[in-house]
């Protein structure tokens, strides 16, 4: 879930019916469903002109509320939707590692399961975290919103991605930056992992925490069991392990 401008406006992914909903909040709280988006245009919403949305899971708004991106993780796909000035979305493109559902193809295969998204601060940078294992960095072009790709990590160096210096990044479930500085929760590794972007949007890696992982820092063993969702709040990193039941916090290194 994202929240518009002002925040007059919550968007919302709905990963069985492939859709993204606009949802209105009012003066009391309500919150009524305004329009919505889908494949094959189900449930009375507009249509998206491909199966692109299908396990619709991160969402991320640019900083000037122009662009929602949507990743998708059976579609293995990531998708622009541009925000009109009413707070209603259209389609606008969609990037995808095979090329599928008439999506750009891109020069590698690195969105399988694309599952967490963020925009940076100044809006020039996307970064996707996909289950199959990757983490994939794009530049925006502000004025389109349209992506390009620059850079990924991929476990093993699947999907033709670099390897990582540590097997930290299985199951990347969800990403959030800081600055130039990227932050991963992974499900199968039992890790939080810190890589960073270079001027030209490349990925660079820098550190990791696990119980387990070699090369990594270590934690607590159920500090990151099946690490899940990750949310930034200041100087904290908050991360939520989904097979621990734990909540923990990070503090962001000094620069």
């Amino acid at each position: 879930m994202v929240v518009g401008p002002g925040g007059s406006d919550i968007y919302t992914t709905s990963f069985d019916v492939a859709a993204v909903s606009r949802l209105s909040r009012r003066p009391d709280g309500a919150l009524p469903l305004e329009s919505c988006l889908s494949d094959d245009g189900n449930f009375g919403c507009a249509s998206t002109p491909g199966a692109v949305l299908e396990g619709a899971a991160g969402l991320a708004l640019d900083p000037e509320g122009k662009d929602l991106y949507v990743a998708s993780l059976s579609s293995g796909s990531l998708t622009q939707l541009r925000r009109r000035k009413d707070g209603s979305l259209r389609f606008a493109g969609c990037v995808a590692g095979l090329g599928a559902n008439g999506c750009k193809k891109l020069p590698v295969d690195s969105l399988l399961g694309a599952s967490g998204v963020a925009v940076s601060s100044d809006g020039k940078l996307v970064v996707v975290a996909s289950q199959a294992g990757t983490v994939t960095s794009f530049k925006r072009n502000a004025k389109s919103g349209k992506v390009k790709f620059k850079s990924c990590f991929g476990d093993d160096g699947k999907g033709g991605c670099d390897a990582p210096k540590a097997d930290s990044i299985d199951q990347a479930t969800s990403v959030v930056l800081k600055g130039n500085d990227v932050y991963v929760a992974s499900q199968g590794s039992d890790s939080l992992t810190r890589m960073a972007l270079g001027d030209r949007g490349k990925l660079e890696w820098v550190s990791c925490v696990a119980p387990k992982v070699r090369k990594c820092g270590k934690v607590p063993a159920g500090a990151l069991d099946g690490a899940y969702a990750v949310a930034l709040r200041g100087k904290n990193l908050y991360v939520g392990a989904s097979q621990s039941g734990a909540l923990s916090m990070f503090k962001l290194p000094r620069k």
